[in-house]
């Protein structure tokens, strides 16, 4: 399968994000005719080699012209839906922004159509968006992953006055998504990067098992001291149906701790790179209850995880052991509904059949949300247009 991981050491912006891409393969000039679609004519998009702590990488800049003026929900959408991007560009791009759009009045405390945004970061957003998503179809990458995002620190000058980093719309566009922070002096992870990695990840985790064909390196706007400023992509293919790829179980049997605990502990686990986590109740010796942890995970991040297990349990000790598994090719595709768009999981067979087709539990559950209908038909939806749109493909 055709994969992109995205490393986000030093954070993720729109431009990192593109200027990455361009660095990997994708033609400035294919980005620039694929931007001529949309029917603005305020900006010019610009790329460039440049070192940041002592990389060479690709820093991608947008030149517009600021009117004072802004632009809603309803003003982006009109622009997309009169543009002649492709169905999927366009569809993509509006969902990343409605994503924004929402974390903007979730944190304003209005309706998402009500919520603005500046003209000039509305182009901008526009831009950087529009070209990651045709970056990707350029490249023909089939499934996203990112690294854990760091979000920098400190305080970011805004229209609204000075904030805390991450900033309000970043820090709840990345509810759900595993962040840290080593820089105490500066924004890393940006409004547009967010909303781009929370609506295209298929995962955040480690780097996949993969074979790598191309490397590239989008620069931020500064430098920073304790690192490069460099956002890195690695586009190849992820290995899949493989009865050796080696992964890793570790167990522990607890009985003496309070339940709350583990709900926590899975979102801990998890948040940190674990493939699975459950929990068996079992009798233990003197017939006491109790009950089995259960993690796998990549062999790399036994230790990261063990120690979470010893800092949030009160396990005294763990067991582990590697296995061979093997996994079904998965696909990810954007389902048009008429609630909005969701995404579909596809597994798919050894012969290229389709085996197994799952709605995306989080964009169900936000359709289910925002239009205030039962999960159950959010998820019925997307899988009757799922249904439709295969076979209007194959008419």
């Amino acid at each position: 399968m055709k994969t992109c991981y995205i490393e986000c050491k030093s954070g993720v912006s729109g431009d990192m994000l593109s200027g990455a891409l361009i660095d990997a393969g994708v033609p400035t000039e294919y980005l620039s005719g694929t931007l001529k679609g949309l029917p603005l004519q305020e900006f010019e998009i610009t790329s460039r080699p440049i070192m940041r702590g002592g990389i060479r990488g690709v820093k991608f800049d947008v030149r517009t012209v600021d009117t004072g003026a802004e632009r809603t929900w309803g003003d982006i959408s009109e622009i997309y839906r009169n543009s002649t991007l492709s169905d999927n560009i366009r569809n993509r791009s509006l969902t990343i922004f409605e994503s924004l759009f929402k974390a903007e009045g979730k944190v304003h405390g209005r309706p998402y159509d009500e919520v603005h945004l500046h003209e000039l970061g509305a182009v901008d957003c526009m831009v950087d968006i529009t070209s990651f998503v045709a970056g990707i179809q350029y490249l023909g990458v089939e499934e996203i992953r990112f690294s854990k995002i760091n979000v920098g620190g400190g305080t970011v000058m805004t229209s609204h006055g000075m904030l805390p980093v991450p900033a309000p719309v970043t820090a709840e566009l990345l509810t759900g998504v595993p962040i840290y922070s080593d820089c105490d002096d500066m924004e890393l992870s940006t409004p547009t990067g967010a909303a781009i990695a929370k609506t295209m990840a298929n995962g955040f985790t480690p780097m996949p098992d993969m074979t790598v064909t191309s490397v590239g390196y989008g620069c931020g706007e500064k430098d920073l001291s304790v690192r490069p400023n460099v956002l890195r992509v690695f586009v190849g293919e992820m290995h899949e149906n493989n009865i050796g790829e080696r992964v890793l179980v570790i167990e522990s049997n607890i009985d003496d701790m309070p339940g709350e605990i583990y709900g926590y502990l899975m979102e801990r686990l998890f948040d940190a790179g674990a493939l699975d986590v459950y929990f068996t109740p079992i009798v233990m010796k003197k017939s006491r209850p109790a009950t089995k942890l259960t993690v796998i995970c990549y062999q790399n991040m036994e230790n990261t995880l063990s120690d979470i297990i010893f800092a949030e349990t009160t396990t005294f000790g763990l067991r582990s052991w590697e296995l061979s598994r093997r996994v079904l090719k998965r696909e990810m595709k954007m389902v048009i509904t008429p609630y909005g768009y969701i995404k579909v999981k596809t597994a798919i067979g050894h012969d290229g059949r389709v085996i197994t087709v799952s709605p995306e539990y989080e964009d169900c559950k936000r359709v289910a949300v925002s239009h205030k209908i039962p999960l159950k038909r959010a998820m019925e939806e997307a899988l009757k247009n799922f249904e439709i749109q295969r076979l209007d493909k194959n008419t």
